[in-house]
């Protein structure tokens, strides 16, 4: 413990590289650790970017999903629409043909028929 007495110089010498060794060790043991810190945080990050494209993936699936089916459904209400005005036309068809036979029967009946006279006085 002579070398700890007050004035050695040797001693003096010794506790700083001593001290300036175990600083060393530290700083080395803190960019270790900054380095690993480092390398986690890229890792978390690629992990979280890949996470976000699986679900903008997800999102895109859906999205082309409903697109399909909003497709087929404007599709379906177009048929719709189309076999509405086609029965639209069927049934004025059905009215202009029954008019045209009411015209026809009234046309080949005879006058006194036609007026509700049966010709009897």
């Amino acid at each position: 413990m002579r070398w700890l007495q007050k004035g050695s110089i040797a001693g003096a010498r010794w506790a700083l590289r001593l001290s300036s060794s175990a600083l060393e060790e530290r700083v080395e043991a803190l960019e270790r650790y900054a380095e690993n810190t480092r390398a986690a945080d890229t890792a978390y990050r690629e992990w979280e970017a890949i996470r976000e494209l699986e679900q903008l993936g997800e999102d895109m699936h859906e999205l082309v999903v409903n697109t399909v089916r909003d497709e087929l459904a404007v599709a379906e209400i177009e048929g719709l629409a189309d076999r509405s005005r086609l029965q639209d036309l069927h049934r004025m068809l059905d009215e202009a043909r029954e008019a045209g036979l009411l015209a026809t029967r009234f046309a080949d009946e005879p006058a006194d028929r036609r007026s509700g006279d049966s010709g009897r006085v």
